[in-house]
């Protein structure tokens, strides 16, 4: 769940233009990231080091939670203050 909203959110912040290079850099930085860290994990098991994977995992979801907070999420407040500062035509996103 926490990744389909890192994704909502990350999606909406970019412009229409940007949000399919987004889309595919996303796609395939996972693909290396999933055979990597499959890779390495098979390297660190085989060596019988069972805690390590566990510890690099909180580690990598920590520093996923630290870069969605100060790169990603600034940007998606940034693009919502557009609409509520537009009242040309009054339109805003308050409900």
């Amino acid at each position: 769940m926490l990744t389909n909203l890192a994704d909502s959110l990350s999606m909406s912040s970019f412009k229409d233009e940007e949000r399919d290079l987004y889309a595919g850099m996303r796609a395939v930085f996972r693909s290396v990231g999933s055979a990597l860290a499959a890779f390495l994990v098979g390297i660190i098991l085989a060596g019988k080091n069972y805690t390590l994977p566990f510890i690099l995992a909180g580690l990598l979801l920590l520093l996923g939670y630290v870069y969605f907070t100060y790169l990603i999420r600034p940007k998606f407040f940034e693009t919502d203050q557009e609409f509520l500062v537009n009242t040309n035509d009054r339109i805003t996103n308050e409900c």
